[in-house]
C-alpha cells in the first residue's frame, strides 16, 4: 500500500509536470544539467578527500573489531612449523601454551622478541618494521604462567596435563639463543609489574622482587655471554576497565572521549613507582621506558589519533593499533640503530 501511494505521488508530482509537460523546457534542461554537474563535483570532492566521514567511521569500526579479536596472521601461523625445527622451540609438550613464529626476509641479522603474551602482541608490528629494513624477526614466547624468563616453578598450574615438562622451556630458549649467532638483539616483554606487585585481582602475585630479579638477571647474563644485547621493554599501563567499555561510549570521536572511561597519569605513576625501582636494579641491559608515551598528559592514551583502540582488553595492547604505537613511538630508535649495524 505504501509503495503504491509513493508511486502515485511520483507520477503526479514529478512525471506529469516535468517529464511529460511541454512547459519551460529550457528551464528544466538547465536545472537537470546543473544537478548533474553538482553530482559530478560532489563525486570529485569525495574522491579527493578519501571518502566521507560516515564511511570513515565504518572503516574504523571494522578496524576496531579486528583489533579486539585478532592475535596473529596466517603468515605467522605458517612459519610456526619451520620455526620449531630451526630454533628447537615449540615442541610437543608446549603446544597451546608457547609460540614460535619466524618472519624470515633472508636478512643477515635477526631480532628476538620473547617473554609472555605481551611479546606476542608486539611481534607483528616489530616484524613489519624489521622486514622493511631487511632484518628477520623471531618470536619465542609463552603465556605468563610458564614464561621461560620469569617462571621456574609450575607445581601450582597442574591444569596443564604436561605441567611437569614446563621447566624444559627455559632450556629450549637458551639453546635457541646459543645456537644462532645471527640473533644480535633481544627484546623482552613481560607482565612483570603485575607478577611482582599484583596490581589487580585478576593477576595474582607470582613471585617476590628478588625472585624476579634473579631470574631475569640470569637470563640477561646468559644472553650477554652469547654476544646478545638485551632490551627490557617497560610494561604498558593496566586499565581499570575493559577497553570495550570505553570505546562503546564514543567509538569514533577521540576528541569527545572525556565522556568515556579514562585512566589518569597520577594513578599510573603510583603503580610504576615500585616497579621502576626494580627495573633499575637490572644490569647489563637497556631499559626502554614506555609509560611517558602512554601518559604524556594528565589523561593516558587508550586510543590513537585515528580513534582506534590501543588496547585489546584490560592490559594487552591491540595487535594493529597498539603494536604499531609501541614501534612508532617507543621502539623505533632502538630498532633502527640495530638495523644500521
Amino acid at each position: 500500500l505504501l509503495s503504491v501511494s509513493l508511486a502515485s505521488l511520483t507520477y503526479h508530482l514529478i512525471e506529469k509536470p516535468i517529464r511529460f509537460s511541454n512547459k519551460n523546457k529550457t528551464t528544466k534542461i538547465a536545472a537537470l544539467c546543473a544537478l548533474m554537474t553538482s553530482i559530478a563535483c560532489a563525486g570529485i570532492w569525495i574522491q579527493r578527500n578519501d571518502g566521507i566521514k560516515t564511511r570513515e567511521n565504518a572503516k574504523q569500526a571494522e578496524y576496531i573489531m579486528k583489533d579486539l579479536t585478532y592475535w596473529h596472521t596466517d603468515d605467522a601461523r605458517d612459519s610456526s612449523d619451520f620455526c620449531s625445527r630451526k630454533f628447537h622451540f615449540f615442541t610437543e609438550p608446549f603446544k597451546g601454551v608457547a609460540q614460535c613464529f619466524f618472519r624470515d626476509v633472508h636478512g643477515e641479522n635477526t631480532v628476538l622478541v620473547t617473554g609472555d603474551s605481551h611479546a606476542h602482541v608486539a611481534f607483528e608490528s616489530i616484524a613489519d618494521f624489521n622486514a622493511a629494513r631487511g632484518v628477520n624477526t623471531l618470536l619465542l614466547s609463552a603465556n605468563s604462567l610458564i614464561n621461560p624468563i620469569t617462571r621456574n616453578e609450575y607445581q601450582n598450574y597442574r591444569e596443564y596435563a604436561n605441567w611437569r615438562e614446563f621447566p624444559n622451556l627455559w632450556q629450549q630458549l637458551r639453546e635457541s639463543i646459543k645456537d644462532h649467532p645471527e640473533i644480535h638483539r633481544i627484546f623482552i616483554f613481560t607482565t612483570s609489574m603485575r607478577q611482582i606487585f599484583s596490581v589487580d585481582s585478576n593477576n595474582p602475585r607470582y613471585h617476590s622482587e628478588e625472585e624476579y630479579l634473579t631470574r631475569v638477571q640470569n637470563f640477561i647474563n646468559f644472553a650477554n655471554r652469547c654476544g646478545k644485547k638485551v632490551f627490557i621493554v617497560e610494561e604498558n599501563p593496566t586499565l581499570p576497565f575493559h577497553i570495550r567499555d570505553a570505546i562503546s561510549v564514543q567509538p569514533f570521536r577521540p576528541k569527545k572521549m572525556k565522556s568515556a572511561k579514562m585512566i589518569f597519569r597520577a594513578d599510573v605513576l603510583k603503580q610504576y613507582e615500585k616497579y621502576r625501582v626494580v627495573l633499575k636494579r637490572l644490569r647489563n641491559c637497556t631499559i626502554i621506558y614506555s609509560m611517558e608515551y602512554f601518559c604524556p598528559d594528565d589523561i593516558c592514551r587508550i586510543i590513537n589519533e585515528k580513534g582506534l583502540p590501543l588496547y585489546k582488553d584490560r592490559n594487552h595492547l591491540s595487535i594493529f593499533s597498539g603494536g604499531k604505537f609501541v614501534v612508532d613511538k617507543i621502539l623505533k630508535p632502538y630498532l633502527e640503530k640495530g638495523a644500521a649495524q
